[in-house]
């Protein structure tokens, strides 16, 4: 039935994250054994959550869970769904900054479930890790996965397109956002599982308007990013050129970054001191 939905791959990867969350047991060996016994309760369980799915509900949002790199984070529809493109921005960040010498101070704006420094955290736990969003919902949900996952985030609500949660004194060394940056003209190309749940705010500016997120984190750089700091930033593959002529006119380096399936997907900035 899934299959009127998704298409025969993605219905069965979704089945059997379903099954393996709801009855704890491998999905193929469940379909190999026919004696397998199901209780009332978790027959029961099993079919609301399936009823969920038959109504484009996202399986992550069904079983509370969505995994990010190698680990386990809480989500609900208060935060969007940790992506494999957002992953791979973590994966480069480690990589390139494993050179520096001191620990680091980091800031991760509009932070949602707190993937990205919660992974920051426990991959590099010397490293001083900071996040802030504007929904206390994300918030709260960024705290439980921070605490559950053993963690040290701080995390701090502000907007950041009228930032008030930071002093002149919070100075970092890198700041990284995924902020939002689908355009609204590009709704007719995302699936209902996403436009039906998933947090409008966390996704769409206006088409007229559509780097207003990166202009924001510009001016919040120039007062709280270390004149050695560094940027990331994931971007909508349609303003890598947009997003690169905001940001040289900051930075000596901005290096546009394509993702694993050949779309520009990052903005790495770097050499801030020269362009201050």
């Amino acid at each position: 039935m899934l299959n009127t939905l998704y298409d025969d791959r993605e219905a069965e990867s979704i089945l059997r994250v379903l099954y393996e969350d709801t009855l704890d047991i491998d999905f193929y060996f469940l379909a190999s054994d026919p004696n397998y016994f199901m209780s009332d309760l978790l027959s029961e369980l099993l079919y609301q959550r399936f009823n969920r799915l038959m109504k484009n509900e996202p399986v992550q949002y069904v079983t509370g869970k969505s995994y990010f790199y190698g680990r386990a984070f809480f989500v609900d529809e208060s935060v969007l769904i940790p992506r494999n493109e957002t992953e791979e921005m973590v994966s480069k960040i480690l990589s390139i900054e494993i050179l520096s010498e001191q620990p680091l101070k980091i800031l991760d704006i509009g932070t949602g479930s707190g993937c990205i420094p919660v992974t920051l955290s426990l991959e590099r736990p010397n490293w001083q890790v900071s996040a802030c969003d504007i929904s206390r919902k994300a918030l709260d949900i960024a705290t439980r996965n921070s605490r559950d996952l053993s963690a040290k985030v701080t995390f701090l609500q502000d907007d950041i397109l009228n930032p008030r949660a930071f002093s002149p004194e919070n100075l970092f060394d890198v700041i990284i956002s995924n902020p939002p940056y689908v355009t609204e003209e590009e709704k007719v190309l995302i699936k209902h599982n996403v436009l039906d749940y998933e947090p409008a705010a966390a996704l769409f500016v206006p088409d007229d308007d559509p780097l207003k997120f990166y202009r924001a984190i510009g001016s919040f750089c120039k007062n709280h990013l270390k004149s050695s700091g560094r940027l990331y930033l994931e971007i909508n593959e349609r303003f890598g050129d947009g997003v690169a002529s905001l940001f040289s006119d900051m930075f000596e380096k901005v290096e546009i970054i394509s993702d694993l399936h050949n779309k520009q997907r990052f903005a790495f900035c770097s050499s801030y001191s020269l362009c201050r």
